[in-house]
């Protein structure tokens, strides 16, 4: 059962949740404002083909949140026809959190009866009903915090013997089996999502290389785990949704290090984790956690147990975030100090800055400067060097940093650098560029 107390007495929770779920059923969804007794009602269009063509119905849906004081919604309450007339609205909808009374029962049937008005009404059983649908569970989870917590396992069928749907949490994963017939695994999946929720509670500036800048909202989620029974392994598909105008916190190398290097062996059992970077507009109204477009394009993988492609962004920074890891090794940073080539110091630091100079604002990213320098030097021909050079570069680009010449520039992914004013004038780019 869903305690509507959960949401906040002023109602406007209680008017998020139903102007939600009335996106997620399908409805076009518009505010009018705030209403004569303070509610704000919504417009909610409904659009289904006919037999000549789209037809559209224009509802007006006004919430009542009597949850607290647990009283009914009486006749007296609303308005019903004249708020119909003043928007032109062909059916009304009263969504409460406790029940219509009697009266108010009988007065929406006259109306149907004697007019060419549809009145209908959502009560908190009906809207608990609603939410108990596999694709609003995220509803609940975003609306009743407590509630959500007390919700089991809940598991369906598909086609497919060896292939379930379940939601568990806020989660909508798919589970597969290989040759088995049940999941019987279910408490080691709720362990891989207790290893999954640890992730968010590290800080990821701390698990390596430079400290980057992070975006208030982020979403790791699972999307399915394959069991091979035979071999006794699992593979956890993975999502990491971030901002498309926000940089990502998290990076390759920070999961890698947190999955696959500590977190592959989980109460003896072998876990492999398949991670994809995925940009979302948190923002748009149909944005949904568990949208099935994160799911459709994938589900031979799930089924079967193999992993994804690299999605665009995986493949455009795996090597950055190699190179980064590399500068992580002590053995090879040792290698800078073996050859001597710290004497060089002086010429290198002037290529990164000369590159910088001729950039727009004095910024680029750290991939544009390693392939700019790599075009000044005859890296290959020297065995010692081209094992070398990135990291290199990569610790000059450090050394500066510490002596305010240039400063990390937080607006992308990719390791984003900058002059700064002293690094400006002390190469004469203030005056000859940025003046003019």
């Amino acid at each position: 059962m869903l305690d509507f107390k959960e949401l906040e007495k002023s109602g406007v929770e209680f008017e998020q949740l139903v102007r939600e779920l009335l996106l997620s059923e399908g409805f076009e969804i518009h505010w009018t404002g705030v209403g004569p007794d303070g509610d704000k009602d919504l417009i909610a269009i409904e659009s289904y083909e006919g037999k000549l063509g789209e037809i559209q119905k224009k509802w007006v849906v006004q919430c009542k949140h009597n949850a607290h004081s647990e009283k009914s919604v009486g006749k007296n309450d609303l308005q019903i026809m004249e708020t119909c007339l003043a928007i032109g609205a062909d059916g009304f909808l009263i969504a409460c959190s406790t029940q219509p009374s009697s009266g108010l029962i009988n007065h929406l049937k006259d109306i149907n009866n004697f007019t060419k008005v549809s009145a209908r009404y959502w009560d908190s059983i009906e809207i608990e009903g609603r939410l108990m649908k596999p694709h609003n569970y995220h509803l609940i989870d975003m609306f009743f915090n407590e509630s959500a917590k007390k919700l089991s396992w809940k598991l369906y069928n598909t086609q497919d013997s060896s292939f379930w749907m379940a939601y568990y949490k806020k989660y909508f994963i798919y589970l597969s089996s290989r040759d088995s017939l049940t999941f019987s695994e279910i408490g080691l999946v709720e362990k891989f999502i207790e290893v999954i929720e640890g992730f968010d509670k590290i800080d990821k500036r701390k698990l390596v290389g430079l400290e980057r800048c992070t975006n208030s909202r982020e979403y790791l989620l699972p999307r399915a785990v394959y069991y091979d029974d035979k071999n006794t392994n699992f593979l956890v598909f993975l999502d990491y949704m971030y901002y498309t105008k926000e940089k990502p916190k998290a990076r390759l190398i920070d999961f890698d290090q947190y999955f696959n290097e500590k977190n592959w062996n989980i109460e003896g059992v072998s876990v492999n984790w398949d991670i994809r970077f995925v940009e979302a507009n948190f923002g748009s109204d149909h944005f949904r956690i568990n949208h099935k477009d994160y799911y459709k394009n994938f589900m031979d993988n799930f089924k079967i147990g193999y992993s994804r492609d690299s999605n665009e962004f995986n493949r455009l920074y795996e090597d950055y975030d190699y190179i980064e890891k590399a500068i992580m090794s002590s053995g090879l940073v040792d290698l800078l100090d073996k050859y001597e080539y710290k004497q060089h110091f002086n010429a290198f630091e002037q290529n990164v800055i000369d590159h910088l100079k001729n950039t727009h604002g004095g910024t680029s990213s750290i991939e544009a400067v390693l392939n700019y320098v790599r075009g000044r030097h005859e890296f290959e021909k020297d065995d010692r060097l081209n094992s070398v050079w990135q990291i290199l570069y990569i610790e000059i680009i450090h050394d500066l940093i510490d002596e305010d010449i240039i400063v990390p520039f937080c607006d992308s992914p990719n390791g984003v650098i900058t002059l700064t004013e002293k690094g400006r004038q002390s190469c004469d780019y203030y005056e000859s560029v940025l003046r003019k």
